[in-house]
């Protein structure tokens, strides 16, 4: 009995996480203007009701090969998105006249929609390696994925993990994406380190996966974090 409550709870959560999108933006911002940039997104966002499940996150992209450093997601339900607080008319018009005032290159926009989610919770894990792919096969690779993360418990922890799939214009063709958390870009190298040193947990990935051809990997840290949760304890500020 107790197999088939947990069952029926996971079946549920992935249906639930698969209703979840997201549209994520990148930009340049002259680092002279991040605090500006910032404090607008603070403004606009950081006293506003989401509607249930709803948010936005602002990274700061770290490590790239690319010319943008700022990465914002607004994330939510397919069936219920958005802000549920009703705004003044001049506020949309106000942000984006900032935003334009702060951004001194605009990049790429794509959305996405979630396919698996574990973790979070954990507000120690500010930083993320995101892989971008072309996957052939996203049933196989998904497969085979979730089998090295059961294989590599001890090294994952409680770290959230998420795979999403593009749905509009994926960036340089990537079909899918995978973000891992850790603490930090050193954290994050340790890490690697000793779920590598699981060889046959690797190779075994590798084989299984499917046809994948990786389009890009890049380093983000979380700087703001707007949800209804994190605006009522006012910890919207990493």
């Amino acid at each position: 009995m107790k197999k088939i409550f947990f069952l029926a709870t996971f079946i549920l959560s992935a249906y639930s996480y698969s209703q979840n999108i997201a549209i994520t933006s990148e930009q340049s911002v002259t680092p002279s203007n991040w605090s500006a940039y910032l404090d607008l997104h603070d403004e606009h966002f950081g006293d506003v009701t989401f509607k249930e499940g709803s948010g936005v996150v602002v990274q700061r992209i770290r490590v790239s090969e690319g010319e943008y450093n700022m990465r914002r997601i607004r994330y939510g339900n397919m069936n219920d998105w958005g802000v549920a607080s009703e705004r003044e008319e001049h506020e949309g018009s106000s942000f984006w006249r900032g935003m334009g005032d702060q951004v001194e290159d605009w990049g790429p926009n794509y959305a996405s929609k979630g396919l698996f989610y574990q973790g979070g919770g954990n507000n120690k894990y500010k930083f993320a390696q995101v892989y971008e792919a072309k996957v052939n096969d996203p049933q196989t690779f998904l497969k085979a994925f979730k089998t090295w993360l059961d294989e590599n418990k001890k090294v994952i922890k409680d770290r959230w993990i998420n795979v999403a799939e593009f749905t509009i214009a994926g960036p340089k063709g990537a079909t899918h994406a995978v973000t891992i958390s850790a603490e930090s870009w050193s954290e994050l190298e340790q890490m690697r380190e000793a779920w590598m040193t699981n060889t046959k947990s690797a190779q075994k990935f590798f084989q299984n996966r499917g046809e994948v051809i990786d389009t890009r990997n890049f380093l983000v840290q979380r700087l703001r974090h707007f949800n209804n949760e994190n605006i009522k304890s006012g910890t919207t500020k990493e």
